[in-house]
């Protein structure tokens, strides 16, 4: 599975040249900035239990072209 965080630090899986919004898979609220919030360590923290979530949300989601969205770092 490829993270990636895009456009208002939301949470990505890339699925091809396509990213897929998985952030409401989170189980916490998602607030702006990820290392500042510490969901960003928090998904680290938990991956394996995240992991099953994040890849259904991959799955069923709207997947959006790569090259329509701001792809940034966690910090």
């Amino acid at each position: 599975m490829r993270l990636a965080i895009f456009d208002d630090h939301r949470l990505g899986v890339v699925v091809g040249d396509t990213v897929v919004d998985v952030t409401d898979a989170l189980p916490w609220p998602h607030e702006p900035d990820p290392l500042l919030a510490g969901w960003w360590r928090g998904l680290c923290r938990d991956f394996a239990v995240l992991a099953p979530a994040l890849e259904g949300a991959a799955a069923n989601g709207r997947r959006l072209p790569l090259d329509s969205v701001r792809l940034g770092a966690p910090g």
